[in-house]
């Protein structure tokens, strides 16, 4: 008889004999989802490696390259000159990728500084490197000789050795030093060429590049530019004598080798020949030749090769090159020629550079320091 409070029961299977049981639920459920899982994992690693690369491309949009070659700024009372050079294998001529100036009735009003930054972003050339330069009048620089100390520390040690030489205090004075060559005997000292300048001219040359948020990089001078200049032609392997005349002054100096022998300042430029011309560019051969200035032109050459060869022991240069000037004289060449009885040449920038720049002669003469600057190379003086 059957117990009515007996549950129900039966007999359970032998798992052993079962052959086709049913996996349990969840088991089936991580079995079917595993390789979604994975496949969705694998999708998303996917997908955050596209958006950080597109984030990467898209961050690079806005972050500033730094433009290729070196970008010359210089400051003038007749306004700013701008040249960027970019060179290329060796052997290769160097390339004047832009070049351009900008006239100024002041070089140092702020308004016009501010301008000048605003062209610059025209051009697309904010954030290049940039070197600026000083001028004569802005600086001192005379040969001197050379402590017995290590080279790091020449220019510290002269800054107490010329103070008798400045009329400011050693203090505020910023001191640098280059060579000078000479052939020297045993027991004679070491020259070395010191320029030196006020601090706050200096500070005032680093405002304008700080103002305009740009990359300076070096500050030359005005003989030194041109030294990168005329130590592209070839005739310098034998020394040249080169004229230089701005606005209101000039210099005549001599290079041989890619290294500056000499350098002498004149107090007159293309300012004072027009005046002597009374005003007028187109004057003739005999007008020039007339022009006291024109005779004081020849005597500062004459001086300044005579001084190379004695002092220097040197061989007379090879030539005299005339660099550009922001006026045109007709005849000026011939007229110096002639008075100097050698020849004279034009700074053969158009073979020396690849000038890919559209830029007229008026402004590649205002332009010409900028270039030298922009001719600086990593290491040189």
């Amino acid at each position: 008889m059957l117990n009515p409070f007996k549950k129900f029961s039966r007999k359970k299977p032998d798992r052993r004999q079962v052959t086709n049981r049913r996996k349990p639920v969840w088991l089936e459920w991580l079995l079917r989802h595993r390789y979604k899982g994975e496949e969705r994992r694998a999708n998303r690693r996917r997908v955050n490696l596209i958006d950080r690369r597109l984030k990467r491309k898209i961050l690079g949009l806005f972050k500033k390259q730094v433009l290729e070659g070196l970008i010359g700024l210089t400051v003038s009372p007749d306004g700013y000159g701008v040249a960027r050079i970019v060179w290329r294998g060796e052997g290769e001529a160097p390339v004047l990728k832009n070049c351009f100036f900008v006239s100024s009735a002041s070089g140092s009003d702020s308004t016009e500084r501010l301008a000048l930054g605003q062209t610059l972003k025209t051009y697309e050339m904010s954030h290049g490197r940039f070197a600026g330069m000083l001028f004569p009048g802005q600086y001192t620089m005379f040969p001197a000789e050379a402590p017995q100390v290590a080279r790091a520390e020449l220019a510290t040690a002269m800054r107490w050795r010329i103070k008798d030489r400045l009329d400011y205090s050693a203090q505020e004075a910023v001191v640098d030093v280059f060579d000078l060559p000479q052939k020297r005997s045993p027991g004679q000292p070491e020259m070395i060429y010191v320029v030196a300048a006020r601090e706050n001219v200096v500070k005032d040359c680093f405002g304008l590049f700080h103002m305009n948020h740009l990359t300076l990089v070096a500050i030359d001078i005005l003989e030194l530019a041109l030294r990168n200049l005329t130590a592209m032609v070839p005739d310098d392997a034998e020394g040249i004598g080169l004229l230089y005349m701005g606005r209101s002054d000039g210099l005549v100096q001599v290079t041989r080798g890619g290294v500056m022998y000499l350098s002498r300042h004149m107090d007159y430029g293309v300012d004072q020949l027009l005046e002597s011309l009374a005003g007028r560019a187109d004057a003739g051969e005999t007008e020039l030749a007339a022009s006291p200035v024109v005779d004081a032109i020849v005597l500062e050459i004459q001086r300044t090769l005579d001084y190379y060869e004695s002092h220097f022991s040197q061989s007379p240069v090879s030539s005299v090159h005339i660099a550009p000037l922001p006026v045109l004289f007709h005849g000026l060449n011939t007229v110096l020629a002639d008075k100097l009885g050698m020849r004279l040449k034009d700074l053969p920038l158009h073979k020396i550079l690849e000038i890919e720049a559209k830029v007229d002669d008026i402004d590649l003469a205002r332009c010409l320091p900028a270039i030298g600057v922009a001719l600086r190379r990593e290491g040189t003086g």
